[in-house]
């Protein structure tokens, strides 16, 4: 298991623990391969991130889904929620 994580998203705050570094690794080694990386800078724009998710071809896209979302067991603050794809 992964370090414990606190990520705010518009106001609402999110917890949950980093994957494995394993995951991290495949995670980084997709989002590198795909161009996305550029997309992650403090500069970048939504907009921008979601072109660069949005030019990814649908089986690395669904697995930085699953190893990012599905695997990470993040709740939102608030109600304990589970995070899903949807949720945003």
């Amino acid at each position: 298991m992964g370090r414990r994580i606190e990520i705010e998203v518009d106001g609402v705050m999110y917890t949950g623990a980093t994957p494995s570094a394993k995951d991290q690794l495949e995670m980084l080694q997709i989002a590198t391969k795909n161009g996305v990386l550029p997309a992650l800078g403090e500069t970048a724009s939504d907009m921008g991130l979601a072109v660069a998710l949005a030019s990814m071809d649908v089986l690395s896209l669904n697995r930085l889904k699953e190893l990012c979302i599905k695997n990470s067991n993040i709740l939102r603050g608030a109600d304990n929620i589970p995070v899903a794809e949807n949720l945003f």
